[in-house]
This record gives C-alpha cells, structure tokens and sequence, in this order.
C-alpha cells in the first residue's frame, strides 16, 4: 500500500509533469537537426561562413579578413559563432567547410564545386539550432504559466510541439533560432525585473540598474542575430519607465534612475553587438550604420530578384501577412486550403490579446498588474513589428509573430477550456 501511495504522489508531482513535458519537447526539435528538409543555398551560407568562429578564438582580426561581403551581408556573428560551435563538436575543422553558395548555379553544380555541405555536417550545424528552439519554447513556458496559469503553460508547450512551422525554422542552420532565444530571454528578464519591483519597490533599486544592464545584453544578442533584434530596445526604453514610476516617488529620483538605466542599456547593447562583431571596431558608429544599409541594398537586390513574392501594397500587405501569421504558418492550421482557418485563429488570437491586456491594467480594475502579461504585450509586440514591414513574402520571416502570437492562442485555449469546464454541469453540481 505504501508503494502505491508513494507512485500516486510521484505521478501527481507537478515537477515530474514539467521536466515530461520539457523532455517531449525536445524530442520534437532536436531530430530535426538530422530530419527537416534543407534550406539549399542559405544553410550552406551560413555553415560556410561559421569558419570566423575560427578567426575569431585565434585572434585573427585584420581589417579585410572582416570586411568580406559573406562576414557583412549576412550580419549575424551569433548565427556564424553558434553554428561553428556545433560542427566542431561534431569534429569538422573550418577548412573541412564548403565554400559560400553559388546562388547563380544549380544545387547540383553548387555540390560539384564543392559549396554543398554533406548532410552529416548540416545536422551538427543544425543541432545548436535545436537545442536553442528548446531552451526557448521551455523558458517561454515559465513567462506563460506565470500569466495565465499551468494550462496556458501546457497548451503553450503542445502548440509549440504541433507546429510544423516552428520545428522546421528554429532547427534549420539559419539565424532564427538564435533571434528568438535572445527575444524570450529578454521577454524573461523584463517579466521578472517588473515582477521584483512591483514586489517590493524600495529594496530592487540597485538590482534594477543590473537587470537593465542585463537586458541591454540581451538586445544586444538579438541585433547580433539580426539586424531587427533592435527593436527589443524599445522595450527596454519602456521597462526604464515602468521601473522609475514603480521604484521612485519624487521626480528628481525617477530623472536620475531613467538617466543612468538608459545610459545602462545603451552599454548592455553595444557591448555583444560591438563585442562580438570585429568589422564594427575601427568605426563603431559609422559602420552600424554601413551594416543597416547593407541590409537595405540586399533587400532591394532580393526584391527585383524575386518579383513574385514581394509585398508592395498595402492591401496585399494587410492580406498577405495576416494569412501567413494566422493560417499558413499558425500551429492551428490546415494550409492554405482552409480560410476559415485564419478567422478561427484570429478569434483566439483577440481573445488572448484581451485577456493579457485585461491582466496588464489590473490597477485600473483596482488589482495589481500581471507583469509577465505586461511582458508578454510589450517584448512581443516590439519583436514582431519589424516583420510585419517584410517587402518579401518569405516563410521564415514570419517566425517572431508566428511565435508570439501562439502564446496570445494558447492563454485564450486555456482560457476557454477552463470557461467550459466550470460552466459544465458536473461543475455546477459540486
């Protein structure tokens, strides 16, 4: 008796329910590194371009060697340095990569001349792509559960398991994975920052100026990994404010903390976006901006190269976008072939929105604020926007939404399910 006593309490653990839940998701990313279907062409640009790890640990940082088109076109030294990572463990050498992609040439003639990787050395390219999916779907879930409860949490978690869009994008040896780590990093810390300073206002102030810091770093990884990660600054700007209105009562001391946060955040971005970046080092400023318009001429290469999936009216943009957002790309979705599709996502998509907006004003409804809702509205809203101005209609351009709002969908599932059953009958009995 006793034994099955102690079986019934370890299955009711809710720990063991979590680390079961976690592990299902990794069995749902991590064979991907050697399962999804390539990316011809981008996939073997970044693997071949992982060699800088290289140059990087051994010092080598000579002006020209940084200044090559493939280390400033594709502008992500997190991607490049995560990638090499993982083949080495995997024991390739940089001068075992493929050369850059030949994007004029055939895969075939591409695997010719040598700019194909083999599919062994795409997967341990790919594996710390997975292994980032994962640590971010389970570091989400924490932000979720503390929004909306354990079931938001698990619907979360299964979403996340059933989207065949998230389990090819954030496995494939590109720079998404590492663009949406950093953003739930930094959607992590600011809920928790908020959480402890709404907690008790007058004994975090110090430790406000570190989180800060902190999330400076964390922006400065998602620039890093692209370009757009920039946007997180925004949040951080607005997490500067709700700490100075919740910590400070008099003006002068909330001038003073949003002062030096704000100087704080600048240095927290700069230091990986700089750090991590040689090409950056003989002109800070200038060549920031050399790299944005970079980006700017290469999708203006891309646009005229790919007539047929730009985006240039606004009525195809509020058409386009939300279909791939909601029905093409959503974990609840059929395709393309089921408009109905998108209307149901976009239902649970306003219901979700109302019930994170319903926790973030909880003063106004005399309760105290959610901050992980708080979190949720704010890092995710500025992580998302800049895809939302894509001029290309390209799939993995859409993965921060995508991301984003499938939470907003998993807290209204939770949300309705939980209506449902204490609407039910049974309920009603006891």
């Amino acid at each position: 008796m006793n034994l099955w006593m102690r079986l019934g309490a370890l299955l009711s653990d809710r720990r063991l329910h979590l680390v079961i839940a976690y592990l299902l998701v990794a069995a749902a990313y991590l064979p991907g590194a050697w399962t999804n279907p390539r990316h011809e062409g981008d996939e073997a640009t970044w693997i071949s371009g992982s060699r800088y790890l290289e140059h990087y640990l051994a010092g080598r940082f000579e002006p020209q060697r940084w200044e090559q088109d493939q280390w400033r076109t594709n502008q992500s030294p997190v991607t490049f340095f995560a990638i090499g990572l993982g083949r080495r463990v995997g024991g390739y050498r940089w001068d075992e990569l493929n050369r850059p992609w030949n994007y004029r040439l055939s895969v075939e003639q591409n695997d010719a001349s040598g700019r194909r990787p083999s599919d062994d050395l795409v997967a341990w390219a790919r594996l710390p792509m997975a292994l980032l999916a994962v640590l971010a779907i389970c570091l989400a879930h924490r932000v979720v559960r503390a929004c909306a409860g354990d079931v938001a949490g698990y619907v979360w978690l299964l979403l996340c398991v059933a989207s065949d869009y998230l389990r090819l994008h954030l496995v494939r040896a590109m720079c998404e994975a590492p663009l949406v780590a950093s953003c739930v990093l930094g959607l992590a810390l600011f809920s928790s920052t908020l959480a402890r300073a709404w907690r008790q206002p007058a004994c975090g102030r110090r430790g406000a100026l570190v989180a800060v810091f902190g999330f400076g770093l964390t922006t400065g990884l998602a620039v890093s990994s692209k370009l757009n990660g920039l946007a997180l600054f925004g949040a951080g700007v607005v997490l500067i404010g709700l700490l100075a209105a919740a910590m400070w009562s008099h003006l002068q001391a909330r001038a003073g903390f949003v002062v030096a946060a704000l100087a704080l955040l600048l240095a927290g971005t700069a230091i990986p976006m700089v750090g991590l970046n040689p090409y950056l080092w003989p002109a800070p400023l200038e060549r920031v901006v050399s790299l944005f318009d970079t980006r700017l001429a290469t999708m203006s290469r891309q646009v005229a190269g790919y007539p047929a999936m730009t985006i240039v009216t606004l009525g195809q943009r509020l058409t386009i976008v939300p279909l791939r957002i909601l029905q093409t790309y959503a974990a609840i979705s059929h395709g393309r072939d089921v408009p109905s599709v998108v209307f149901t996502n976009l239902l649970f998509l306003v219901i979700g929105m109302a019930r994170l907006v319903r926790q973030a004003v909880g003063p106004l409804r005399g309760r105290p604020s959610n901050p992980a809702a708080v979190a949720i509205l704010l890092v995710g809203s500025a992580a998302s926007l800049p895809p939302l101005f894509t001029p290309l209609d390209w799939n993995r351009y859409y993965v921060l939404p995508v991301f984003f709002t499938t939470m907003a969908i998993a807290i209204a599932l939770a949300w309705l399910g939980q209506r449902l059953v204490e609407d039910s009958p049974d309920a009603s009995a006891n």
